[in-house]
């Protein structure tokens, strides 16, 4: 009997170190999907964050545009530098910029290059999907957006719906402080221009039909300070 009971003991405590084990390789196999998952969210608003700057590196101002629009090499739209935004997000930003950003500008006259006039449109998820994450006692519910970049009503590059957040601020010559651009168009002394944008993406929910991960949101937050150099 007591051999029996030696020999049911040792199961018993095997089984258990199994399912230890098990449990600690669906976590880290579930730890590093999460991982993958935010890196690509990550990377893929960096690179459409990076298209924003270079994009508010080439902004020009209303002479330039002027100029532009009367030599026919301005295209898109009405030339506008302004925003629309709810409460603190920043929902749109227009203004004018070189068409390629990465075009080669004659040394001789740069106001040969195309502009057109671009925005930055923040879409709410079509499903009107959001998550929520717990901050001390508060549960915080976070609607969810998607950028896009809009050239003449054509979309040239969107994240997916992922995006908590997005604000662009401003500041003037001399001045330190930003504050957000408003409805009547961007100042004319630009100085810099700062954005924001925060992202949120949830891990993998399940790493098999039976096993349900308790994995939570992984939010990451970009932002860029851009001179103005076409504005001194």
């Amino acid at each position: 009997m007591q051999v029996i009971l030696d020999h049911l003991s040792a199961l018993i405590i095997g089984s258990v170190l199994i399912l230890i084990f098990a449990l600690l390789q669906v976590r880290g196999v579930q730890s590093a999907s999460e991982t993958t998952v935010n890196a690509m969210v990550r990377q893929a608003t960096l690179d459409l964050s990076e298209m924003l700057e270079i994009d508010i590196r080439n902004m020009r101002t209303d002479v330039q545009t002027a100029d532009a629009a009367s030599r026919g090499i301005l295209s898109g739209g009405s030339w506008t530098c302004n925003t629309t935004a709810s409460g603190d997000t920043t929902l749109s930003f227009s203004f004018v910029t070189m068409t390629d950003p990465y075009a080669q500008v004659d040394s001789l006259d740069p106001g040969n290059a195309p502009l057109s006039v671009v925005n930055y449109l923040l879409v709410r998820d079509p499903g009107g999907a959001s998550v929520s994450r717990q901050m001390g006692n508060v549960t915080v519910n976070h609607p969810l957006y998607r950028l896009e970049r809009i050239v003449g009503g054509v979309v040239t590059g969107r994240t997916q719906s992922y995006i908590t957040y997005f604000a662009v601020e401003y500041a003037r010559r001399g001045v330190f402080n930003f504050e957000p651009i408003g409805t009547a168009g961007c100042p004319t002394d630009l100085a810099r221009i700062r954005f924001q944008v925060q992202m949120a993406q949830e891990g993998i929910e399940r790493i098999a039909s039976d096993q349900t991960a308790n994995s939570q949101l992984n939010f990451s937050r970009y932002g860029s300070t851009v001179d103005l150099l076409n504005w001194e």
